[in-house]
């Protein structure tokens, strides 16, 4: 499902890429757990989708949680804090 995904984005299918990173969220939040860098980065690439597709207030919203959730459980300057932090200012935009 993972590599779907990513190839649904990159041919700019976004409405199926965003569908896709939503199903694999919570597959990997059941299997792995919610804190897992794993499922941060696939709700960083969701947000991606979304803002691909011009919904930047929804990006907006998930990525400020995101943001939240990696802070508390990754180390700080993670990368996917750096890559939350760089979405959110452009979510922002």
């Amino acid at each position: 499902m993972s590599t779907q995904a990513a190839l649904a984005a990159r041919a700019g299918r976004t409405d199926e890429a965003e569908a896709a990173f939503a199903r694999l969220v919570t597959e990997r939040s059941r299997v792995l757990g919610a804190d897992h860098p794993h499922v941060v980065h696939t709700r960083l690439q969701r947000c991606q989708a979304l803002m691909a597709q011009g919904r930047t207030a929804r990006a907006h919203d998930l990525l400020t949680s995101v943001l939240q959730d990696a802070e508390r459980v990754l180390e700080p300057g993670h990368r996917h804090i750096r890559l939350a932090r760089l979405m959110l200012g452009r979510a922002r935009e």
